[in-house]
């Protein structure tokens, strides 16, 4: 019983920014790159990763689109 609880404490944290938006304004995109963590230490405020990152599988990093406003400002002044 042990052992299946060892395996499933180790789950995908959120993806978080790994690098700076590609654009300040309209459709940019950004890296997301998300840790794996042991849920069993959440009762801790700092999450700790988990030691078997293969648990948590390869989907680690994914491209997600931010800034999606165009900004307003910079076509008004080109009028």
């Amino acid at each position: 019983d042990d052992i299946l609880i060892l395996i499933l404490v180790c789950q995908p944290g959120p993806y978080e920014p790994a690098t700076q938006c590609s654009k300040t304004c309209g459709n940019g995109t950004q890296t997301l790159n998300r840790t794996c963590l042991n849920i069993a230490s959440a009762s801790s405020s700092i999450p700790q990763t988990c030691s078997n990152v293969s648990q948590c599988g390869t989907n680690t990093s994914t491209v997600g689109t931010c800034n999606p406003d165009v900004c307003i400002s910079e076509y008004l002044h080109r009028r």
